[in-house]
Order: structure tokens, then C-alpha cells, then sequence
């Protein structure tokens, strides 16, 4: 049977083949609802349609791209989720800066997913799960600290003690320090007394093969420690 049926006041009630398809109700808040696992299609052959199964809900495009579209001026766009039973904006999308996306938290990707910016893929990040691989594949790779006198530094984790600094460049001198936080020339290596070649070079270093100041190199017979000449 195919018929409207008034369920209660101001709550009307459309039957198809005996089976509620849709209600209209007229309250504080008006709606229209379909019950669960009913499909609210538009398009021709139902190309589009939301639905809830009674546990979830689905929002599925059959047909063409799918577009979610803001037209107010200037207006931004965001998905909002229930954290914990506070209401957040997830991800922004703000339309008087071009589009550009706001995650309110971190962003997150697997193992082997790779971070691409370039139009032509040209800067690369990703971790294969065991190493990390930050990859240029066009032009030069800069990496600059725009801070006044703040410093670039390198640290690692040795023997898992914990983060140590192990190289750093002080922008107010000008100095790279390895081994030392305050280096005290252009190029300052501060080394252990337990290491066995505190500073080792391998192949000859001179100037410019005429041999007047300092040369670093390999002897013949073991590494000397400098050869003036």
C-alpha cells in the first residue's frame, strides 16, 4: 500500500508498499528523515545518496567527481568531530588565504607514504619503516634558519641515552662547532681523549699541491698527525 498517514501531531508519515519511506515532522527544530538503511538518493539513477545503516552513516557519490563546495565570499570550510565529548575543528580550510588547510593536530602517514610539495614532486619526505629519507630531486636543497642569531644544530641519540648535540652553527659568529656548543674559530672540533684519531684525514689535504702551509695526509706508513712543509 502507497499512502501518507498523519502519526501524530503535526508529524505526517509517507508509506510505500507498506513500508515508511519518509517523515515530516513540524517542531522547535523541523526535519525529514528517512529510517535506517533507507537510501536519500538525488540524480536520475540515485547517482548520489546518504544513508544510515542503523550504526553508521554514509555519504556516496556513484556518478562524476564528487564536489563538497562553500559559495559565501571569503567563507571557510571545516570538519568537526567529537573529541571526547568536546566538538573540534579537525581540519580548516580557509578560503581567504587560497585555500590553505589548517589541521588542528598532527597530520599522520604510514609507513612508505610519502610526503610530496613541488609541482612536480619535487621535494620528498617518507619513512620505510625503518629509516628516514628527506629527498630534492630538483635544483638546490637549502635549509635556512631566518631567526636572528639563532642556531642550526644537529643531535642524535647515542647508545639511547637520550638527544646530544653533536654539530652546530652559530649564526651570531658565523662558526660551526662539532663537539662543542661554543665554538671559538671558523671550524671548531672539540674531541674525546679516548678517541683513537681525534681528528683523522684521509687523503692529502694542502694548498693547492705547493705544499706552504699545513699539510693533513697519509705518510706511507700511518697517519701523521700534521706535516708542515
Amino acid at each position: 500500500d502507497t499512502y501518507i498517514h498523519e502519526a501524530s501531531a503535526d508529524v505526517a508519515e509517507i508509506y510505500v508498499g507498506g513500508t515508511r519511506l519518509l517523515q515530516l515532522v513540524e517542531a522547535s527544530t523541523d526535519y525529514v528523515a528517512t529510517g535506517d538503511s533507507t537510501l536519500l538518493g538525488v540524480g536520475n539513477d540515485v547517482d548520489m545518496y546518504m544513508i544510515h545503516d542503523g550504526t553508521n552513516s554514509y555519504i556516496r557519490a556513484n556518478t562524476g567527481t564528487f564536489y563538497l563546495h562553500q559559495g559565501a565570499q571569503d567563507a571557510d570550510f571545516y570538519i568537526k568531530v567529537n573529541d571526547g565529548g568536546s566538538t573540534i575543528n579537525a581540519i580548516g580550510i580557509d578560503a581567504s588565504d587560497a585555500g590553505t588547510a589548517l589541521f588542528n593536530h598532527d597530520i599522520r602517514m604510514l609507513d612508505n607514504s610519502r610526503y610530496f610539495m613541488g609541482t612536480g614532486n619535487d621535494f620528498q619526505i617518507m619513512h620505510d619503516g625503518t629509516n628516514s629519507h628527506i629527498e630534492n630531486l630538483t635544483g638546490a636543497l637549502y635549509i635556512s634558519n631566518h631567526a636572528d642569531d639563532a642556531d642550526i644544530i644537529f643531535r642524535i641519540d647515542d647508545g639511547g641515552t637520550g638527544t646530544s648535540e653533536i654539530m652546530r652553527i652559530d649564526a651570531s659568529t658565523s662558526r660551526i662547532g662539532i663537539g662543542t656548543d661554543a665554538p671559538l674559530s671558523l671550524l671548531n672540533v672539540r674531541t674525546s681523549s679516548t678517541d683513537s684519531y681525534p681528528l683523522l684525514v684521509q687523503g692529502d689535504i694542502d694548498n693547492d699541491g705547493g705544499y706552504t702551509g699545513i699539510q693533513f695526509g697519509y705518510n706511507g706508513s700511518g697517519y701523521q698527525k700534521a706535516a708542515i712543509h
